[in-house]
């Protein structure tokens, strides 16, 4: 059962957009008739909502996960629609979530930047030193849109870093658009 957080926070100078790591340690037990399966594990939950359509006033944003024992560490880099470089995010988050669901800020690392998707989409993660976090495998690459696992070659955190890359830049393209009602393939996480 998710201990739910209290924190929300802006992704925006105006506050017209806003995030909340609702669950951000918390676990799940899913139970099926058919087919008869069980199975439980550790999973995260968080919202995001605005007041004006997000593609009006962002332009990127890169966000990461690290699930540990007892916290759960996030980084969250966001460029406003203005910003002339996405590797210099005018917001950034970077939060330690316990088990409790209080939350702790913490000194934001040094932003990496990552290969490029085979969409060619930027991609940027937070990371003490360029050399030990890599992209181990990357589950959905959209025209705007990457959700990846990173590994951390520290040894003194936990390997798996969830990871996902937006550019609202793309998203906005009429090209983009009209590929949204479409199915865009996604593999298996771990085949």
């Amino acid at each position: 059962m998710p201990v739910a957080t209290a924190e929300q926070h802006a992704l925006d100078r105006d506050a017209n957009h806003r995030w909340w790591p609702v669950g951000a340690v918390a676990s799940v037990e899913v139970q099926l008739d058919a087919p008869q399966q069980t199975w439980h594990g550790q999973a995260y939950a968080d919202m995001n909502w605005g007041n004006r359509p997000i593609e009006n006033d962002l332009r990127y944003w890169c966000w990461s996960r690290q699930r540990h024992s007892d916290y759960t560490e996030i980084h969250y880099d966001v460029s406003s629609a203005s910003a002339q470089d996405i590797a210099k995010p005018d917001t950034s988050i970077a939060i330690r979530i316990d088990s409790l669901g209080h939350t702790q800020h913490v000194p934001t690392l040094p932003m990496r930047k990552l290969p490029k998707t085979r969409w060619q989409l930027p991609r940027f993660a937070r990371s003490a030193t360029p050399e030990d976090i890599y992209v181990f495998k990357t589950a959905e690459d959209t025209p705007f849109y990457s959700r990846s696992l990173l590994e951390h070659r520290n040894n003194n955190t936990s390997p798996i870093v969830m990871h996902e890359s937006v550019s609202l830049d793309r998203f906005k393209k009429p090209i983009v658009q009209a590929m949204l009602p479409f199915r865009m393939p996604r593999r298996f996480w771990f085949s």
